[in-house]
């Protein structure tokens, strides 16, 4: 009788600790799991970042691939990190909450990221990029939409990390296509035909490898034809060069002023609302999004939570709107006074 007990404890025991590893490292489609890893404040992963009631792994990966970054990282049960690099503050032991979508994944921990790499898709077949030979990068078309399940350049694509319109013409034209399309920043697609999804409008982001040209933007591809006669010189700024500053002074729905400075995708902030909230603000820009931290300073009232994360979107120029704070910030629309600052 004691066996037998024993065997059904030991049963029970195997059964638990497979359902824990299932459960820690489930795998979404088209990543890698890479570990656990600490986070603060000065966080390890800041390119992106969402708040998910209904997070899970999948819908993290898919939150970051669709955005163009690298890596991926589910914390805290239901915030999602997006960027492309990870692991400064070292690896952690506590990604033990489950997702807030599936009570069968982990997504991390407090102040703990559960971190996949996101690899390219199967069809993705092109060949490092080689710059040593650029002969030009063809023949502007246009901005136009693209589908992140059925992809407008369908026959190559790559990831390259200081991507220019050049490399990626370059490429595709190495790889027999007549068509290439820069997207989000480091993103080059290659096919043979362009635009059943139509035009797009929101081409508006600098490559990562050339701030003077524009590659794409959110499923938005920047299309050259790179097999035209008569190739654009490699130092020419080509496609519509769009940059929203946001260098100024603002004022929020409440009546605070701040002080913006935007320096390439970094944004800074101080925000005087006299007599009693005065912070000062931190964050990166990718497309139209803003993700940041910031923290009450003398001035302001040094109170409980008097610092936190801010997701802000870019609607235009002039405006500027509040996605998610965590805990909650006071401002959630925001308007320009006027565009300059000595």
């Amino acid at each position: 009788m004691r066996l037998k007990n024993a065997l059904s404890i030991l049963i029970v025991c195997i059964v638990i600790t497979i359902g824990l590893v299932a459960t820690s490292f489930a795998q979404p489609t088209g990543t890698r799991y890479l570990g656990c890893y600490k986070d603060t404040y000065d966080r390890d992963i800041s390119r992106e970042m969402q708040q998910d009631n209904q997070l899970t792994l999948q819908s993290c990966a898919n939150i970051c691939r669709q955005k163009g970054f690298k890596y991926a990282a589910a914390q805290y049960g239901s915030w999602c990190f997006c960027g492309n690099s990870y692991g400064k503050h070292g690896q952690a032991t506590n990604c033990d909450m489950k997702c807030a979508g599936n009570s069968n994944e982990i997504c991390g921990g407090a102040w703990a990221n559960s971190i996949y790499e996101l690899v390219l898709s199967p069809w993705s077949g092109a060949a490092d990029a080689d710059t040593s030979h650029v002969t030009g990068i063809g023949e502007y078309k246009g901005c136009f939409q693209d589908n992140e399940a059925d992809r407008d350049l369908n026959k190559a694509r790559d990831f390259i990390a200081s991507l220019t319109l050049e490399m990626c013409a370059d490429l595709c034209r190495k790889q027999g296509h007549k068509y290439a399309g820069a997207q989000y920043r480091q993103h080059c697609f290659c096919g043979d035909s362009y635009g059943k999804y139509g035009k797009a409008t929101n081409c508006n982001m600098n490559c990562a490898g050339n701030s003077n040209e524009i590659c794409g933007g959110p499923l938005a591809n920047s299309v050259y034809d790179v097999l035209a006669s008569g190739t654009a010189s490699t130092s020419t700024t080509v496609g519509p060069a769009v940059q929203i500053g946001l260098t100024g002074f603002w004022k929020d729905n409440n009546g605070a002023i701040y002080s913006i400075r935007q320096i390439d995708d970094q944004i800074w902030w101080y925000m005087d609302g006299k007599p009693n909230w005065t912070n000062v603000f931190k964050g990166n820009k990718s497309g139209s999004t803003i993700s940041g931290e910031w923290c009450d300073v003398p001035g302001g009232k040094l109170e409980g939570k008097n610092t936190g994360s801010l997701i802000l979107k870019i609607i235009n120029d002039n405006r500027l709107e509040k996605v998610s704070a965590y805990p909650s910030y006071g401002g959630s629309v925001w308007t320009r006074l006027n565009r300059a600052i000595q």
